[in-house]
């Protein structure tokens, strides 16, 4: 039987469940103490496609007894995976930019620190595809562009012109692309709107970087730059003698660079200095220098403008009559991340509902579980939610010292819960030296409904979607390349394979229970649910 009506103990704990597609609980007696493994029955984690740089999404199951659920754990990710990259400024525009003009002109105060964008992708409303930064006139606030605006087509924002007043984003990273490559049958590779720079990656230039396109081999990465049109690759392309042309070229698209993020152990020192060791602040031209801060006590638009290991000196004066720790965002959310609001995480469970608490549930004699499932909706730095509060009980505060770089917010019509997304650079205790994110659900009561002596067991899963909506709506060109994506595999070298973990782990001491999956994922794809149950 199915309930459409549910009282407020039901919400509580459907909402408040770590579970998340609803599977088969296992047979009677044979209900395991925990997630222990991928062989028991009905227990998982895998990812599909398991396939080097491409899309991928993640989903973990497993089945309990009652007594064994605990209300605290964490999904430490497949070390291969990266989800969403990239932080962003945003700047407005003085003045209108007509179309067939590559220069735009930028209010005094977006100014600050902008000679360090060069190369850096620019988007907003009438700001061509595959535009970015060529240069930045710190004196004159002008920027000009790699490439015009261009004539105004109904419905497409990436034509011109740009409007006076117009908020634009301003990219972290170098990370670009051409639609002008010319691909020979040798290791060069020439473009008239690439803008090449000489000098490594980590300093703003193009050496290191990757390059791809269709007549270039995988992996290739550019050795050195011959001048602002002109490469050398790594592996000779598979274009003609005289060159394909026209191809688009995607420069620099695996480089690390940090991602919005939302911080809550910072302290602030005298002056315009801020001291955080979990927003792990990166100086390089892929970091944060000309990036935003913002917090209790920061002067608006501060910016980063020096980093020194944890510290981070910014434009503007802290104010530290306040003293203690803090929550700050570095960053706004970039044009290729989700929207806030964007449904990407499914939970769902079963469970035997106590109808003292459930009218209309089954008798709790009958041993027979009810099923219900939620969906999580993406939430940017800045953007968290804090109303997840019930009876005094905060159902969804950030993990101490630790940088978010997404909330994951469910939300039922009697309380909000949440949990987060987390980049972990160095580690953690469960995985020390091994970078890669977590996903963590701080504090979900689960046993509200519950009957009291269920043996029927709990079965829970979760599923994250490798693409929100709103990044598959973005326009081909558009920002940061290679980044309208929530979760995407690493590449991996052209020959062998390498193998991956994650590992789903209670963080309540008294209920503790560590499952890991392992996937193996080669360099050549192969079609198929390799690497989980699908």
């Amino acid at each position: 039987m199915h309930h459409t009506r549910l009282s407020v103990a039901v919400l509580v704990t459907a909402a408040l469940t770590f579970a998340l597609l609803a599977i088969p609980a296992a047979p009677a007696g044979a209900v395991t103490t925990g997630c222990t493994a991928p062989t028991v029955a009905g227990a998982e984690i895998g990812m599909y496609p398991a396939t080097p740089a491409a899309q991928s999404f993640l989903k973990i199951a497993c089945t309990f007894t009652a007594s064994a659920l605990s209300s605290k754990f964490t999904v430490h990710d497949f070390q291969n995976v990266l989800y969403h990259q990239g932080e962003g400024r945003d700047v407005v525009t003085a003045q209108a930019t007509p179309v067939g003009s590559s220069t735009v002109t930028l209010t005094a105060g977006s100014s600050i620190a902008i000679g360090s964008f060069a190369n850096h992708a620019l988007s907003g409303t009438g700001v061509p595809a595959r535009a970015f930064i060529k240069v930045a006139n710190t004196s004159t606030h002008v920027l000009t562009l790699n490439t015009p605006t261009v004539a105004a087509v109904a419905g497409d924002n990436a034509t011109g012109p740009i409007p006076a007043g117009a908020i634009l984003n301003i990219d972290n990273g170098t990370a670009r692309s051409v639609a002008d490559g010319v691909v020979k049958n040798t290791t060069t590779v020439t473009s008239a709107k690439a803008n090449f720079k000489a000098g490594a990656v980590a300093l703003g230039g193009d050496v290191g970087a990757s390059i791809s396109g269709t007549d270039i081999p995988d992996n290739a990465t550019i050795t050195s730059v011959t001048n602002a049109t002109t490469v050398v690759i790594s592996a000779a392309g598979t274009g003609s003698a005289v060159g394909d042309t026209g191809q688009i070229l995607s420069i620099g698209a695996t480089t690390d660079t940090t991602t919005a993020r939302t911080a809550n152990d910072a302290t602030y020192q005298t002056g315009n200095k801020v001291t955080s060791v979990a927003a792990a602040f990166r100086g390089t031209s892929q970091g944060d220098i000309g990036m935003p801060v913002t917090g209790p006590g920061i002067a608006a638009g501060a910016v980063i403008t020096a980093i020194s290991g944890s510290v981070a000196t910014l434009s503007g004066v802290v104010t530290v009559g306040t003293g203690g720790t803090h929550t700050i965002t570095v960053g706004t959310k970039s044009v290729t991340a989700p929207a806030n609001g964007q449904p990407f995480f499914n939970q769902a469970a079963q469970l035997d509902l106590n109808p003292a608490l459930v009218a209309g549930s089954n008798k709790c004699s009958l041993n027979k579980p009810e099923g219900f499932s939620i969906e999580g909706m993406w939430m940017n730095p800045g953007s968290f939610d804090p109303n997840t509060v019930l009876l005094g009980i905060d159902f969804g505060a950030q993990p101490p010292n630790t940088a978010a770089i997404a909330q994951i917010l469910l939300k039922t019509a009697v309380v909000a819960y949440a949990g987060y997304i987390i980049q972990r650079p160095t580690g953690d205790t469960t995985r020390p030296n091994i970078p890669h994110y977590d996903i963590t659900f701080p504090n979900v009561p689960i046993t509200l409904a519950l009957c009291p002596a269920s043996t029927a067991g709990v079965g829970l899963s979760a599923s994250i979607s490798a693409t929100a909506a709103s990044q598959s709506a973005i326009a081909t060109g558009i920002g940061r390349p290679s980044s309208a994506q929530l979760r995407v595999t690493k590449p991996i070298p052209t020959t062998g394979s390498a193998t991956y973990q994650a590992i789903v782990k209670s963080d309540d001491p008294n209920k503790p229970f560590s499952f890991t999956g392992s996937c193996v994922v080669g360099s050549t794809p192969l079609v198929g649910f390799n690497c989980g149950n699908g």
